[in-house]
C-alpha cells in the first residue's frame, strides 16, 4: 500500500513537470512572437530538452528566408477605442476608452510619451505599446 502510494506520488509530480514545462515553452512563444523576426513554435513542434539554435531550413540544407509580417500600427489620435484595444497589446477595453477620453479632453496627443498620463499606462505598458503607436496617418 505504501509503494502504491509513492509511485502515485511520483507519478504526479512527472505529470506537473511535464505540464510545467510544456506551459513554459507555450509562454516563451507567446513572448517571442511578440517581438520582431521572433520564430514561434507550434505546439505539434514541441520537444523536451534544449532546442536547437539554428534557423530552419529548407529541403536543400540552405536556410529558409524568413519575412518579417507587417507590423500593425493604430493612429493614437483618430483610433477608436476598440481599435486602440484590437491594436495595442495589453490595452484592453476600458484603457483604450481612458486614451479616447485623455485624447478629447486634451485635444489630442503630441507625443506617444503623453500616454503615460493615461490611467493605467505605466513606464513599462508605454515601452510595449509604442511600436504599435503613431501620431498620424
Amino acid at each position: 500500500m505504501m509503494e502504491m502510494k509513492k509511485e502515485i506520488r511520483l507519478m504526479t509530480i512527472v505529470g506537473c513537470i511535464c505540464v510545467i514545462g510544456c506551459l513554459t515553452i507555450s509562454l516563451i512563444n507567446v513572448w517571442e512572437g511578440s517581438l520582431p523576426h521572433a520564430e514561434v513554435i507550434p505546439p505539434s513542434e514541441y520537444t523536451v530538452g534544449i532546442l536547437p539554435a539554428v534557423s530552419p531550413s529548407d529541403q536543400s540544407g540552405q536556410p529558409a528566408q524568413t519575412t518579417s509580417p507587417q507590423q500593425t500600427t493604430v493612429n493614437i489620435n483618430t483610433a477608436s477605442a476598440e481599435e486602440l484595444a484590437d491594436v495595442l497589446p495589453g490595452i484592453g477595453k476600458v484603457k483604450a476608452q481612458r486614451i479616447v477620453e485623455y485624447r478629447e479632453a486634451a485635444g489630442g496627443f503630441d507625443s506617444v510619451d503623453e500616454l503615460s498620463r493615461v490611467k493605467g499606462i505605466g513606464d513599462k505598458t508605454l515601452e510595449n505599446i509604442r511600436p504599435y503607436c503613431r501620431l498620424s496617418d
